[in-house]
């Protein structure tokens, strides 16, 4: 078996925009240049994922829908 090579990337302010506890989802903005770069490393036969913590849940703040 191979090994799966990947790149992860947080999401809030790598790949969009970050807007503290974020409920409204007309609110993400992309950030410049993280669609190509998420395409030259898939190109690349890199895989990609994100992580991310969203706080807001834990807090009562957001629901998980």
């Amino acid at each position: 078996m191979s090994p799966v090579k990947a790149v992860l990337f947080d999401r809030d302010g790598t790949l969009v925009h970050d807007v503290p506890y974020n409920a409204d989802p007309a609110l993400v903005r992309p950030v410049d240049g993280a669609r190509a770069a998420l395409d030259a490393l898939r190109a690349h036969g890199l895989r990609t994922g994100v992580v991310t913590n969203q706080s807001g849940i834990a807090r009562g703040l957001l629901t998980e829908a």
